[in-house]
C-alpha cells in the first residue's frame, strides 16, 4: 500500500470495526500476528477490503492464507460475485489470480514526484 494511505487506511478500519458487513482477520506465524485482512460482504457481494503481512513474515503465504480464508468465508454466507484491488504486478495480484480471481480494470493512482516519501 503506498506509504500516504497508511493512516487513512488505519483510521477507517477503526471506524468499520464494529459495522454490519464488515469481518476482520488476522493471521499468525508461530502464535505471533504475521498480517492483517478485511472482507466486506453485502447480499451476493463480497470484497476483499484490505490486507497487508508484516514485512518479516512476506514470502511466507500469509497475505495468500488470508484471501483464501475470507473467498471461502464469502461463499460460506453466500457470495456469488467477489472483488478486490491490488497493485499492478504486484504480489497480491498474483495471489489474487491464484484464488481465481481474474482482472477486470486498471485503476491509476497518480501523485507529483515531489510529494513521494
Amino acid at each position: 500500500m503506498p506509504s500516504f494511505l497508511k493512516e487513512f487506511v488505519a483510521v477507517n478500519n477503526k471506524v468499520l470495526h464494529n459495522k454490519a458487513g464488515w469481518r476482520f482477520y488476522i493471521a499468525y506465524v508461530d502464535k505471533i500476528p504475521a498480517g492483517i485482512g478485511v472482507l466486506f460482504r453485502k447480499g451476493a457481494f463480497g470484497m476483499l477490503a484490505a490486507s497487508a503481512t508484516v514485512p518479516e513474515f512476506r514470502n511466507k503465504g500469509v497475505h495468500r492464507a488470508l484471501i483464501n480464508r475470507r473467498v471461502e468465508d464469502a461463499k460460506d454466507m453466500g457470495c456469488s460475485f467477489m472483488v478486490g484491488q491490488a497493485a499492478y504486478g504486484s504480489v497480491s495480484q498474483s495471489n489474487m489470480e491464484k484464488a481465481g480471481m481474474n482482472i477486470t480494470y486498471t485503476k491509476s493512482i497518480w501523485v507529483r514526484a515531489d510529494n513521494v516519501v
